[in-house]
């Protein structure tokens, strides 16, 4: 299942079929995380809890969209 996102670039590649440039260079990002992420998930079972933290942590950074959204949860506790 990891796989397939590598997969279906690779076949969309075989075939001739190309994507604009900056598409192309993060969609194979995209396909890449998407499989890291699972095969995490397959091998570490406690993957979901340490996900959920570092979320946490990145709503805590200032210079992100979610601390936009939630300018007051910054700084709480």
């Amino acid at each position: 299942m990891a796989l397939v996102p590598l997969a279906a670039l690779l076949l969309v590649h075989r075939l001739g079929l190309t994507l604009p440039s900056p598409f192309d260079d993060g969609a194979l990002i995209a396909a890449l995380a998407w499989a890291v992420v699972l095969l995490l998930g397959l091998l570490d079972p406690n993957f979901p809890v340490h996900l959920a933290a570092v979320r946490a942590l990145t709503s805590l950074n200032p210079f992100t969209r979610a601390a936009e959204k939630n300018p007051g949860r910054r700084f709480s506790p």
